[in-house]
């Protein structure tokens, strides 16, 4: 089995654009949340194959925008924006985001982002029974994650979301760790 990873670099942390031309130098890869992101990224001529879209909450013209610019792969992190994709199936492939609650976390983004590991499941098979390609699983443990053992039980949540979903002929190809790395800072 191979094995490939990539590391995405959210713009909306810092949209300079030399910091986002050094990543392009690198051939690295872009997570994009807005339009005004898709727009710096097209003028920087960065191909939308190096990008994923993963605003939580998309509306049709954003989604629109990033289909036309490219982007093929797109978060759902609850039912909701199920309808608003299911339209465009046939054009992007999906992760679907799940909760990791994290309250010793600087930032738990929990309460912002994805949908609670329990209800993962339901959210696969309403999404793959409208016919949606499902290519995976993403999580984000927190900003400024201190605790290892958080990146190990949402790897295990993940474990058990992709063995549930094989049980019912759904697989999977991509796990999407997201971010949360802790990061020094220096006191000016």
């Amino acid at each position: 089995m191979l094995f490939r990873s990539d590391l995405y670099y959210a713009v909306k942390s810092n949209p300079n654009i030399e910091l986002l031309k050094a990543v392009k130098e690198v051939d690295g890869f872009f997570d994009l949340a807005s339009a005004g992101e898709i727009k710096i990224l097209k003028e920087l001529n960065i191909p939308a194959s190096k990008c994923i879209y993963t605003h939580p909450i998309k509306k049709k013209d954003d989604i629109k925008q990033a289909l036309d610019y490219g982007i093929k792969l797109f978060i759902i992190d609850n039912e909701y924006e199920i309808p608003k994709l299911k339209e465009f199936k046939k054009d992007l492939d999906v992760l679907i985001r799940i909760s990791i609650s994290n309250p010793d976390c600087p930032v738990d983004l929990s309460l912002k982002f994805g949908a609670e590991p329990k209800d993962a499941l339901n959210l696969i098979k309403r999404a793959y029974n409208e016919g949606m390609s499902i290519k995976g699983i993403s999580f984000h443990v927190g900003s400024q994650n201190m605790n290892a053992y958080k990146y190990i039980e949402a790897l295990e949540f993940c474990k058990d979301i992709f063995k549930l979903a094989a049980l019912d002929e759904i697989y999977f190809d991509t796990l999407d760790i997201g971010g949360g790395f802790p990061v020094g800072y220096t006191k000016n």
